[in-house]
Protein backbone atom coordinates (compact mmCIF):
# COMPACT_ATOMS: atom_id res chain seq x y z
CA UNK A 1 0.00 0.00 0.00
CA UNK A 2 3.05 2.20 0.20
CA UNK A 3 3.83 4.24 -2.94
CA UNK A 4 7.31 5.18 -3.51
CA UNK A 5 7.47 9.57 -4.43
CA UNK A 6 8.30 8.83 -8.19
CA UNK A 7 5.08 6.97 -8.62
CA UNK A 8 1.31 8.74 -9.32
CA UNK A 9 -0.18 10.31 -6.42
CA UNK A 10 -3.68 10.09 -8.30
CA UNK A 11 -5.48 9.46 -11.16
CA UNK A 12 -4.97 12.58 -12.33
CA UNK A 13 -2.21 12.68 -14.85
CA UNK A 14 -0.82 10.16 -17.52
CA UNK A 15 2.72 10.73 -16.19
CA UNK A 16 4.50 9.88 -12.93
CA UNK A 17 5.04 12.90 -10.74
CA UNK A 18 7.11 13.49 -8.10
CA UNK A 19 5.12 15.28 -5.46
CA UNK A 20 5.51 18.19 -3.98
CA UNK A 21 2.46 19.00 -1.70
CA UNK A 22 -1.57 18.49 -1.45
CA UNK A 23 -3.79 21.42 -1.07
CA UNK A 24 -6.72 21.26 1.68
CA UNK A 25 -9.22 23.58 -0.27
CA UNK A 26 -11.34 23.72 2.90
CA UNK A 27 -10.61 27.09 4.83
CA UNK A 28 -9.70 25.68 8.55
CA UNK A 29 -7.97 27.96 11.44
CA UNK A 30 -4.16 27.75 11.50
CA UNK A 31 -3.15 25.68 14.49
CA UNK A 32 -0.19 26.05 16.53
CA UNK A 33 0.55 22.13 16.89
CA UNK A 34 1.49 22.19 13.00
CA UNK A 35 3.19 20.63 11.34
CA UNK A 36 2.00 17.10 12.64
CA UNK A 37 2.29 13.93 11.20
CA UNK A 38 -0.97 12.06 10.36
CA UNK A 39 0.63 8.23 9.31
CA UNK A 40 1.10 6.62 6.39
CA UNK A 41 4.02 8.56 5.57
CA UNK A 42 2.33 11.99 5.26
CA UNK A 43 2.46 15.33 7.20
CA UNK A 44 0.06 18.43 7.80
CA UNK A 45 1.07 21.92 8.10
CA UNK A 46 0.44 25.21 7.08
CA UNK A 47 1.54 26.28 3.73
CA UNK A 48 5.03 28.07 3.48
CA UNK A 49 5.17 31.57 1.24
CA UNK A 50 6.68 29.67 -1.06
CA UNK A 51 3.63 26.88 -1.29
CA UNK A 52 1.16 29.85 -0.80
CA UNK A 53 2.32 31.46 -4.32
CA UNK A 54 1.59 28.55 -6.13
CA UNK A 55 -1.76 27.67 -4.03
CA UNK A 56 -3.67 31.24 -4.26
CA UNK A 57 -3.92 32.01 -8.13
CA UNK A 58 -5.66 28.17 -8.70
CA UNK A 59 -7.90 29.08 -5.85
CA UNK A 60 -8.68 32.71 -6.96
CA UNK A 61 -9.31 31.29 -10.21
CA UNK A 62 -11.87 28.33 -8.49
CA UNK A 63 -13.49 31.69 -6.45
CA UNK A 64 -13.84 33.47 -9.73
CA UNK A 65 -17.13 31.39 -10.45
CA UNK A 66 -18.77 32.84 -7.04
CA UNK A 67 -19.65 36.36 -6.21
CA UNK A 68 -16.76 36.30 -3.58
CA UNK A 69 -14.25 38.16 -5.08
CA UNK A 70 -11.15 36.55 -2.91
CA UNK A 71 -10.62 32.43 -1.77
CA UNK A 72 -11.95 32.56 2.21
CA UNK A 73 -8.09 31.67 3.47
CA UNK A 74 -7.35 34.99 2.49
CA UNK A 75 -10.35 37.10 4.08
CA UNK A 76 -11.00 38.09 7.98
CA UNK A 77 -14.85 37.99 8.18
CA UNK A 78 -15.94 39.96 11.41
CA UNK A 79 -19.57 40.95 12.47
CA UNK A 80 -20.56 44.04 12.05
CA UNK A 81 -24.34 45.81 12.54
CA UNK A 82 -26.89 43.30 11.75
CA UNK A 83 -24.24 41.20 9.42
CA UNK A 84 -20.60 40.86 9.36
CA UNK A 85 -18.23 42.27 7.07
CA UNK A 86 -15.48 40.43 4.99
CA UNK A 87 -11.61 42.36 4.67
CA UNK A 88 -9.41 40.89 2.13
CA UNK A 89 -6.09 40.40 4.70
CA UNK A 90 -2.20 40.62 3.96
CA UNK A 91 -0.48 37.69 2.59
CA UNK A 92 1.06 36.54 5.55
CA UNK A 93 -2.70 36.12 7.03
CA UNK A 94 -3.64 33.80 4.73
CA UNK A 95 -4.53 30.41 5.74
CA UNK A 96 -3.98 27.38 3.40
CA UNK A 97 -2.79 24.07 4.85
CA UNK A 98 -1.31 21.57 3.22
CA UNK A 99 -0.25 18.15 3.28
CA UNK A 100 3.28 16.61 2.46
CA UNK A 101 5.08 13.06 2.35
CA UNK A 102 7.35 13.21 5.06
CA UNK A 103 9.17 10.32 4.07
CA UNK A 104 10.24 8.24 0.89
CA UNK A 105 7.02 5.47 0.77
CA UNK A 106 3.73 6.70 1.72
CA UNK A 107 -0.35 5.95 1.38
CA UNK A 108 -1.14 6.80 -2.33
CA UNK A 109 -2.38 10.17 -2.20
CA UNK A 110 -5.92 9.56 -3.90
CA UNK A 111 -6.65 7.68 -0.74
CA UNK A 112 -5.97 9.77 1.91
CA UNK A 113 -8.28 11.93 -0.16
CA UNK A 114 -10.35 9.65 0.69
CA UNK A 115 -9.19 8.92 4.02
CA UNK A 116 -9.32 13.35 4.88
CA UNK A 117 -12.84 13.47 3.41
CA UNK A 118 -14.52 10.55 5.46
CA UNK A 119 -13.63 12.88 8.78
CA UNK A 120 -15.18 14.80 11.04
CA UNK A 121 -12.76 17.37 9.54
CA UNK A 122 -14.45 16.45 6.09
CA UNK A 123 -11.23 17.94 4.61
CA UNK A 124 -10.91 18.08 0.77
CA UNK A 125 -7.75 17.74 -0.77
CA UNK A 126 -8.19 17.25 -4.78
CA UNK A 127 -5.78 19.87 -6.07
CA UNK A 128 -1.48 18.32 -5.78
CA UNK A 129 1.62 20.25 -6.41
CA UNK A 130 3.62 18.36 -8.66
CA UNK A 131 6.87 17.93 -10.74
CA UNK A 132 6.28 15.82 -13.73
CA UNK A 133 9.25 14.09 -14.45
CA UNK A 134 11.02 15.74 -17.45
CA UNK A 135 9.39 18.56 -16.16
CA UNK A 136 11.07 21.07 -13.45
CA UNK A 137 8.34 23.28 -12.91
CA UNK A 138 6.38 22.55 -9.63
CA UNK A 139 2.73 23.54 -10.75
CA UNK A 140 -0.95 22.96 -8.84
CA UNK A 141 -3.25 21.12 -10.45
CA UNK A 142 -6.04 17.90 -10.13
CA UNK A 143 -9.51 18.00 -9.88
CA UNK A 144 -10.82 21.24 -9.01
CA UNK A 145 -14.79 20.52 -10.07
CA UNK A 146 -14.66 18.36 -7.01
CA UNK A 147 -13.56 21.59 -4.67
CA UNK A 148 -16.99 23.19 -5.41
CA UNK A 149 -18.54 21.98 -2.43
CA UNK A 150 -16.62 24.36 -0.45
CA UNK A 151 -17.33 27.42 -2.11
CA UNK A 152 -20.30 28.33 -0.19
CA UNK A 153 -19.96 26.95 3.25
CA UNK A 154 -22.10 28.05 6.11
CA UNK A 155 -20.16 29.70 8.11
CA UNK A 156 -19.33 32.68 5.64
CA UNK A 157 -22.96 32.89 5.34
CA UNK A 158 -23.33 33.43 9.17
CA UNK A 159 -19.74 34.67 9.65
CA UNK A 160 -18.49 32.67 11.91
CA UNK A 161 -15.03 31.36 12.13
CA UNK A 162 -13.29 28.70 10.38
CA UNK A 163 -13.00 24.89 12.20
CA UNK A 164 -10.52 23.73 13.78
CA UNK A 165 -8.94 20.71 12.32
CA UNK A 166 -9.15 17.81 14.00
CA UNK A 167 -6.11 15.98 13.66
CA UNK A 168 -6.35 12.84 15.85
CA UNK A 169 -9.71 11.72 14.13
CA UNK A 170 -7.55 12.26 10.29
CA UNK A 171 -4.52 10.08 11.76
CA UNK A 172 -7.64 7.78 12.15
CA UNK A 173 -9.17 7.72 9.28
CA UNK A 174 -5.55 7.79 7.58
CA UNK A 175 -4.34 4.53 9.04
CA UNK A 176 -8.26 3.02 8.60
CA UNK A 177 -8.06 3.72 4.74
CA UNK A 178 -4.37 1.94 4.84
CA UNK A 179 -5.51 -0.72 6.69
CA UNK A 180 -8.69 -1.77 3.93
CA UNK A 181 -5.81 -1.84 1.11
CA UNK A 182 -6.55 -2.30 -2.58
CA UNK A 183 -7.26 -5.59 -2.86
CA UNK A 184 -10.71 -6.76 -1.67
CA UNK A 185 -13.58 -5.02 -0.56
CA UNK A 186 -14.39 -4.03 -3.99
CA UNK A 187 -17.78 -2.67 -3.18
CA UNK A 188 -16.82 -0.13 -0.13
CA UNK A 189 -13.44 0.72 -2.53
CA UNK A 190 -16.22 1.90 -4.74
CA UNK A 191 -17.99 3.79 -2.81
CA UNK A 192 -15.30 5.87 -1.31
CA UNK A 193 -14.64 6.67 -4.65
CA UNK A 194 -18.29 7.62 -5.44
CA UNK A 195 -18.22 9.34 -2.54
CA UNK A 196 -15.75 11.73 -3.13
CA UNK A 197 -17.01 12.12 -7.15
CA UNK A 198 -20.48 13.58 -5.56
CA UNK A 199 -18.94 16.31 -4.49
CA UNK A 200 -18.28 17.25 -7.80
CA UNK A 201 -21.86 17.75 -8.88
CA UNK A 202 -24.12 20.67 -8.18
CA UNK A 203 -26.41 20.60 -5.50
CA UNK A 204 -29.87 18.44 -6.63
CA UNK A 205 -31.96 16.01 -6.20
CA UNK A 206 -30.09 13.63 -8.41
CA UNK A 207 -26.62 14.67 -5.96
CA UNK A 208 -29.15 13.05 -3.03
CA UNK A 209 -29.87 10.13 -5.11
CA UNK A 210 -26.28 9.64 -5.24
CA UNK A 211 -25.73 9.23 -1.52
CA UNK A 212 -28.53 7.26 -1.17
CA UNK A 213 -27.21 4.75 -3.79
CA UNK A 214 -24.13 4.65 -1.84
CA UNK A 215 -26.52 3.48 1.48
CA UNK A 216 -27.34 0.78 -0.79
CA UNK A 217 -24.82 -0.48 -2.05
CA UNK A 218 -23.05 -1.09 1.18
CA UNK A 219 -26.05 -2.20 3.71
CA UNK A 220 -29.08 -3.76 1.10
CA UNK A 221 -29.16 -6.74 -1.24
CA UNK A 222 -32.04 -7.20 -4.02
CA UNK A 223 -35.48 -7.60 -1.76
CA UNK A 224 -37.24 -11.35 -1.69
CA UNK A 225 -40.38 -10.36 -3.91
CA UNK A 226 -42.74 -12.28 -1.47
CA UNK A 227 -40.63 -11.02 1.72
CA UNK A 228 -42.43 -7.72 2.90
CA UNK A 229 -39.52 -7.69 6.03
CA UNK A 230 -36.54 -7.30 3.21
CA UNK A 231 -37.55 -4.46 1.59
CA UNK A 232 -34.53 -1.74 0.84
CA UNK A 233 -36.21 0.32 3.99
CA UNK A 234 -36.29 -2.67 5.88
CA UNK A 235 -32.75 -3.72 5.76
CA UNK A 236 -31.60 0.00 5.98
CA UNK A 237 -33.13 0.52 9.27
CA UNK A 238 -31.74 -3.03 10.29
CA UNK A 239 -28.00 -2.85 9.45
CA UNK A 240 -27.86 0.78 10.20
CA UNK A 241 -28.56 0.24 13.81
CA UNK A 242 -26.69 -2.97 13.86
CA UNK A 243 -23.56 -0.76 12.66
CA UNK A 244 -24.73 2.44 15.50
CA UNK A 245 -24.61 -0.36 18.12
CA UNK A 246 -21.44 -2.11 16.69
CA UNK A 247 -19.08 1.20 16.47
CA UNK A 248 -19.17 3.41 19.65
CA UNK A 249 -16.85 6.09 17.97
CA UNK A 250 -19.09 7.03 15.09
CA UNK A 251 -22.93 8.67 15.64
CA UNK A 252 -24.20 7.74 12.15
CA UNK A 253 -27.73 9.69 13.07
CA UNK A 254 -25.77 13.04 14.06
CA UNK A 255 -27.94 15.05 16.86
CA UNK A 256 -31.49 13.44 15.98
CA UNK A 257 -33.97 13.24 18.16
CA UNK A 258 -36.23 10.43 16.15
CA UNK A 259 -35.68 6.50 16.74
CA UNK A 260 -33.49 5.52 14.28
CA UNK A 261 -36.22 3.27 12.63
CA UNK A 262 -38.37 6.61 12.15
CA UNK A 263 -35.55 7.92 10.47
CA UNK A 264 -34.65 5.92 8.20
CA UNK A 265 -38.60 6.31 6.81
CA UNK A 266 -38.79 9.72 6.60
CA UNK A 267 -35.24 9.65 4.64
CA UNK A 268 -36.72 6.94 2.12
CA UNK A 269 -39.81 9.27 2.17
CA UNK A 270 -38.36 11.79 0.80
CA UNK A 271 -36.22 10.24 -1.32
CA UNK A 272 -39.31 8.25 -2.95
CA UNK A 273 -40.83 11.64 -3.29
CA UNK A 274 -37.92 12.72 -5.46
CA UNK A 275 -37.53 9.92 -7.61
CA UNK A 276 -41.17 10.55 -8.92
CA UNK A 277 -40.76 14.00 -8.61
CA UNK A 278 -43.14 15.02 -5.66
CA UNK A 279 -42.50 18.26 -4.57
CA UNK A 280 -43.68 16.99 -0.90
CA UNK A 281 -41.18 18.26 1.28
CA UNK A 282 -43.37 16.79 5.05
CA UNK A 283 -40.63 14.27 5.85
CA UNK A 284 -38.17 16.67 5.60
CA UNK A 285 -39.74 19.23 7.78
CA UNK A 286 -40.17 16.17 10.20
CA UNK A 287 -36.22 15.40 10.10
CA UNK A 288 -35.45 18.83 10.49
CA UNK A 289 -37.94 19.76 13.41
CA UNK A 290 -35.93 16.73 15.00
CA UNK A 291 -32.81 17.45 14.63
CA UNK A 292 -30.41 19.78 16.61
CA UNK A 293 -26.99 19.02 14.88
CA UNK A 294 -24.85 21.35 13.27
CA UNK A 295 -26.30 21.01 9.77
CA UNK A 296 -29.35 22.45 10.75
CA UNK A 297 -28.52 26.77 10.52
CA UNK A 298 -31.58 29.21 10.37
CA UNK A 299 -32.56 29.90 7.83
CA UNK A 300 -32.72 25.96 6.93
CA UNK A 301 -35.63 25.15 9.34
CA UNK A 302 -38.37 27.52 7.53
CA UNK A 303 -40.83 25.46 5.75
CA UNK A 304 -41.58 28.42 3.79
CA UNK A 305 -37.77 28.32 2.20
CA UNK A 306 -38.30 24.92 0.16
CA UNK A 307 -34.82 25.24 -1.49
CA UNK A 308 -33.49 25.58 1.84
CA UNK A 309 -35.28 22.62 3.12
CA UNK A 310 -33.70 20.46 0.22
CA UNK A 311 -30.19 21.77 0.99
CA UNK A 312 -30.08 20.85 4.55
CA UNK A 313 -31.77 17.42 3.42
CA UNK A 314 -28.60 16.64 0.56
CA UNK A 315 -26.40 17.54 3.82
CA UNK A 316 -27.95 15.35 6.19
CA UNK A 317 -27.90 13.07 3.92
CA UNK A 318 -24.11 13.24 2.78
CA UNK A 319 -22.88 13.66 6.24
CA UNK A 320 -24.86 9.91 7.40
CA UNK A 321 -23.23 8.37 4.22
CA UNK A 322 -19.67 9.80 5.37
CA UNK A 323 -20.43 8.41 8.66
CA UNK A 324 -21.57 4.74 7.23
CA UNK A 325 -18.35 4.90 5.18
CA UNK A 326 -16.35 5.68 8.24
CA UNK A 327 -17.88 2.36 9.95
CA UNK A 328 -17.36 0.60 7.00
CA UNK A 329 -14.16 1.14 7.57
CA UNK A 330 -13.55 -0.01 10.50
CA UNK A 331 -15.65 -3.03 10.19
CA UNK A 332 -15.30 -4.27 6.68
CA UNK A 333 -15.85 -7.82 7.02
CA UNK A 334 -19.47 -7.45 8.57
CA UNK A 335 -20.50 -4.75 5.78
CA UNK A 336 -19.88 -7.28 3.19
CA UNK A 337 -21.52 -9.71 5.04
CA UNK A 338 -24.47 -7.09 5.17
CA UNK A 339 -25.38 -7.52 1.60
CA UNK A 340 -25.40 -11.18 1.06
CA UNK A 341 -28.80 -12.48 0.66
Amino acid sequence: MLRRTTELVSGYWDESPYVAFGVLSNDFQQDQTLPTSIGCGWQIDCATPDETALISPVMRGLWATTPFPFPRQETLTVPSGNGHRTSHLPAESWRYTVIRPEREEFLEGSLVSEAMRISESDAVVELWAVTPQGDGKIRVDGAIERCRRELNEWWMESGESPPKLDLVDIRRCVQLRCDLGNEGHQDLRTALVRFRQLDANPEGELKVLGYFSILESLLAHKPKPQDTYDSITRQLQRNLILLGNRVDEVQIFGEMQLAPKKVVTKMYGARSAIAHGRTDLSDVESLIQNYRGPELISPLADKEQPDAMRRWFSHYVRALTRRLLRCALIEPDLVADLTLD
